[in-house]
């Protein structure tokens, strides 16, 4: 009887460590994929436009946070946490084309933005046509054509190396009655410049130069006023033909993701040491 029961005391103690390393992993894991995105609606509009005509109170901002907001439902009675609304105001009587825009500093701190295009509860939900645009430093990212028939949509615009971002809401037709656009659970997803390349061997009759970096990034090597550049593999490790490296040259070495984003330079002295 005391060997059973000292077995049976030895597997709940397994059990019970193996449930509290799920636990202590658990949080780690949502943590880190949270820290991965910030939401949109986060940070505080930079600079913000809108339509004056007969109504003159059009906005984009928060979700709910507005203090003319219309509501955070849409018209299929889904509540909002996060995202921007963008009331679109219009006479209610008189046809009018009707605008907003709101700016944000990101400050080509992300590399792009998802989220979702919905219609809240407001006056007009069955009678517009109107457009969302987002522009980076005032290229044109990308256009979403919104109307009932066709207002649900996903989008995903890159914004690598953005520093200011624009949303803008912009009728196509003039009609009554406002509309409320919910672009809902916004996440701007961070980038980071990839790792500053070190250098593994350098050949110098054949100019060969191979190290590691980052995975998938642009090596490049400046020698002189001549830069080569080439790609590194999925281990990050990449391998660069050069002219013939002469003795006392100095090499600056950099990378940059498809985001945009440069690593810092590693500055190389090459002297030949004679034997």
């Amino acid at each position: 009887m005391e060997k059973k029961s000292k077995g049976c005391f030895q597997k709940m103690l397994c059990f019970a460590l193996a449930v509290i390393m799920c636990l202590s992993i658990m949080p780690g894991t949502v943590t880190e994929a949270a820290s991965s995105y910030v939401y949109l609606d986060s940070l505080k509009p930079a600079s913000m436009k809108q339509y004056t005509g007969n109504m003159g109170d059009s906005f984009i901002y928060a979700i709910g946070k507005h203090k003319d907001t219309k509501g955070t439902v849409d018209v299929n009675g889904k509540s909002y946490k996060h995202g921007l609304e963008a009331w679109i105001a219009r006479w209610n009587y008189t046809a009018e084309k009707s605008w907003a825009y709101s700016t944000y500093n990101l400050n080509q701190k992300y590399k792009n933005l998802t989220g979702k295009t919905v219609v809240l509860k407001s006056y007009n939900t069955s009678n517009f046509n109107t457009t969302l645009y987002f522009y980076g430093d005032g290229k044109l990212l990308k256009k979403i054509k919104m109307t009932p028939s066709s207002a649900k949509h996903s989008f995903n615009v890159n914004v690598a190396g953005v520093k200011k971002l624009k949303v803008y809401v912009k009728d196509n037709t003039a009609v009554s009655g406002g509309t409320s656009f919910g672009l809902t659970d916004c996440k701007l997803y961070k980038a980071a410049p990839p790792k500053q390349p070190t250098v593994n061997d350098i050949s110098i009759k054949s100019g060969t130069i191979t190290g590691i970096t980052s995975k998938n990034v642009t090596v490049y090597i400046k020698i002189g006023t001549t830069t080569y550049s080439g790609k590194s593999n999925a281990q990050g490790k990449y391998t660069i033909k050069t002219e013939k490296i002469k003795d006392k040259t100095t090499l600056k070495i950099w990378a940059a993701n498809k985001y945009k984003m440069k690593s810092s330079t590693n500055t190389v002295f090459v002297k030949v040491v004679k034997k």
